[in-house]
């Protein structure tokens, strides 16, 4: 489960550097953002069948995990923090199984949220399983 997935990269983040504030939402960010690793689920994608039915076809998500800074020009935390981030995540498994494991597939560097002067460096980390239905509980 989404939810699952997403704390189990927050928990293994924390135990791979925990000098750094990793957080879940955006509470924080905005009164004190530097150096912030913000754990984002970013969609998903299914294998293009038609023939297959949708839930037997291949799902790919993705989680993009950013590093904020105020000011690009002094990113060595944000440069240390994503040599850690990428050494500790690729290959990490999720779930109780060997099934899907979360792998590197691109970073880059833009403006976080257009008006403030908050920059961030982004690794979009892609998992791989074949979509089964699920019971949602939500409460």
């Amino acid at each position: 489960m989404l939810i699952d997935d997403k704390k189990l990269i927050i928990q293994k983040l924390k135990q791979a550097i925990p000098e750094a504030r990793v957080e879940e939402n955006l509470n924080q960010l905005m009164t004190d953002p530097e150096g912030r690793i913000l754990v984002l689920y970013a969609g998903a994608n299914y294998a293009e069948n038609s023939e297959i039915p949708l839930t037997a076809r291949w799902k790919s998500k993705r989680w993009t995990i950013a590093v904020t800074v105020r000011d690009p020009l002094k990113n060595d935390i944000a440069l240390k923090y994503l040599e850690k981030i990428r050494a500790s995540l690729q290959g990490f498994k999720l779930g109780i199984d060997d099934r899907e494991r979360i792998y590197p597939e691109n970073e880059r560097f833009e403006q976080f949220m257009e008006g403030l002067e908050l920059f961030s460096y982004k690794i979009d980390f892609v998992s791989s399983e074949v979509a089964q239905s699920e019971e949602v509980n939500i409460d």
